[in-house]
């Protein structure tokens, strides 16, 4: 068996599990066992412990500043049966490699919450503390990483008003300039854009949930008091 294949964490998809006891699901935080150091090296990809704007290092800070606990794991073995699980996959995730973490999900009472990526950055040559913006993830690379999975098309509009249609007690986000949503025919929208299509959607029967656009939770998103609450009640 191959080091990459006795892996449990496929080096282009990090995983992340939160935990807020009451407030929030019990989980574990999970990262690709190379850390940001193979993140540099690899380009700037997001990760729960990169605290670039991408990252989702304050994702997992709110967590802990409202009761919850955040802990990592490398082991597929030391996971609980019961929790949220939330993947965050980058612009160098397969989709084979993101339909086999799913299979490594929590356990069958678990959602999972998949975070599409958005865009492809690096950081800042003369403060590399920071990050600048290469370009937009294409649209079509993304629907084919989740093809396996289910079939969208990925959209790219200008900001727009979130809507949110279901009876869900969620706090509306404040949102980006360039909005990233999804629509298909087999996904139930949760939030959505004015035109329909979804930011938030349910893949009905899977327990999986996908997050169109990453920027209302990575560190940009949550930098917004609004969203930190939003996402909170999330």
């Amino acid at each position: 068996m191959s080091s990459e294949t006795a892996s449990p964490f496929r080096k282009r998809t990090v995983l992340l599990l939160i935990a807020a006891g009451l407030v929030l699901m019990l989980g574990f935080l999970l990262v690709n066992a190379y850390g940001d150091r193979i993140d540099r090296q690899r380009g700037n990809t997001p990760s729960p412990t990169s605290r670039f704007a991408t990252g989702f290092k304050g994702l997992s800070d709110l967590i802990e500043k409202s009761g919850g606990t955040v802990s990592l794991s490398g082991d597929a073995t030391d996971r609980p049966q019961h929790g949220m699980m939330i993947l965050t996959p980058n612009l160098r995730t397969k989709s084979g490699e993101l339909m086999a973490s799913l299979s490594d999900a929590a356990g069958e009472a678990a959602p999972v919450l998949i975070v599409l990526p958005k865009w492809a950055t690096r950081p800042q040559k003369r403060s590399p503390r920071r990050e600048e913006r290469m370009t937009g993830i294409p649209p079509v690379q993304l629907a084919g990483m989740l093809a396996p999975l289910v079939k969208v098309e990925v959209r790219q509009t200008e900001k727009v008003q979130l809507r949110y249609p279901t009876s869900l007690d969620l706090r509306p986000f404040r949102t980006p300039e360039t909005l990233q949503t999804i629509d298909g025919e087999k996904i139930y929208p949760l939030i959505t854009a004015s035109d329909g299509d979804a930011v938030l959607a349910e893949v009905p029967g899977k327990n999986i949930y996908i997050l169109a656009d990453p920027d209302l939770l990575n560190n940009f998103g949550i930098a917004e008091r609004q969203n930190a609450f939003a996402a909170i009640a999330l």
